[in-house]
């Protein structure tokens, strides 16, 4: 890195180099308190990522097994009414044929 000057011929003076020394210490000074800040947030923000992922995860699963408690409860039920269709229809035609009978 060179110090800009406006003609070749021309030496900064000391004050313009003093100038330039001084803002070339101070941003690594910062650099370095803004790198720690960065990695202190980044690691902040790293970790609660990693705890709503944990979070959401946990309420897929717990989504996933209510899913399936549920899809078991319908097939209990659909058998549960298939099973009183049938036993309905027996009782119908019993009752058809008792009717039948009656009526003789």
């Amino acid at each position: 890195m060179g110090v800009v000057c406006s003609s070749q011929k021309e030496k900064p003076d000391d004050e313009q180099i003093e100038e330039l020394a001084s803002t070339l210490k101070q941003p690594l000074t910062s650099d370095r308190d803004l790198n720690s800040k960065s990695f202190e947030s980044s690691y902040e923000q790293a970790s609660m990522f990693n705890q709503k992922r944990k979070v959401l995860s946990f309420r897929v699963i717990a989504g996933a097994t209510h899913c399936k408690h549920l899809m078991k409860e319908l097939q209990r039920t659909t058998h549960e009414k298939q099973m009183l269709g049938e036993r309905l229809t027996e009782l119908h035609k019993n009752h058809k044929e008792l009717f039948k009978c009656n009526t003789r």
